[in-house]
């Protein structure tokens, strides 16, 4: 539903036409307790991301440029695919070029610091930087997904302490490992 509100599948008669829209139908109630089990799904990044759009008055591409990608040294502009409404797809809209993807994750590597300056707030860095809980691994590995963790937007395995990664449509990948200072992009498709 997600992605056909999104403009990405083509949408059959009495679907949503936004992404906005989507989200106001899509009220299915989980059955499992909050906390009991991990289940993965895009709805929580359109979610914030209306949430800040909502709060500032700017789109989510305004508010990336102003804050992150300019601030951070991007060589090159990045863009969002849209909806009908010109709304971005942040669960998974996001275009870059891989060299200012691996400036994104050395920003994130080096606590939220470029050449001296603090762009994202160190608080904000360390929470994302913060191992999940032993109870987050295991709701993991009952989900089939051993090994990792998954907080903050981020995937987490379990088998190298500090480390984290992203991972988008297609094989897209950025992977950080602040405490052997190494950042990794990769573009691929599957």
């Amino acid at each position: 539903g997600l992605f056909t509100a999104a403009g990405l599948l083509p949408a059959r008669p009495g679907m949503p036409a936004s992404i906005q829209a989507f989200m106001q139908t899509a009220t299915r109630p989980v059955a499992a307790p909050h906390g009991s089990q991990f289940y993965y799904q895009n709805g929580a990044t359109e979610a914030v991301a209306w949430a800040l759009q909502r709060i500032t008055g700017r789109p989510l591409a305004a508010l990336v440029s102003e804050r992150i990608w300019r601030p951070m040294g991007a060589q090159d502009d990045a863009e969002y695919s849209v909806d009908r409404q010109g709304t971005a797809f942040a669960a998974g809209g996001l275009s870059s070029t891989l060299r200012d993807v691996a400036r994104f994750g050395e920003l994130v590597r080096n606590g939220g610091r470029v050449e001296g300056r603090q762009v994202v707030p160190a608080a904000a860095v360390a929470r994302i930087l913060q191992a999940p809980s032993v109870a987050n691994q295991e709701r993991l590995a009952q989900a089939g997904r051993a090994g990792l963790g998954y907080a903050n937007f981020w995937w987490r395995p379990a088998d190298t302490a500090g480390a984290l990664y992203a991972s988008g449509r297609f094989g897209q990948r950025l992977y950080i490992d602040p405490a052997h200072e190494i950042t990794i992009a990769q573009f691929g498709a599957y």
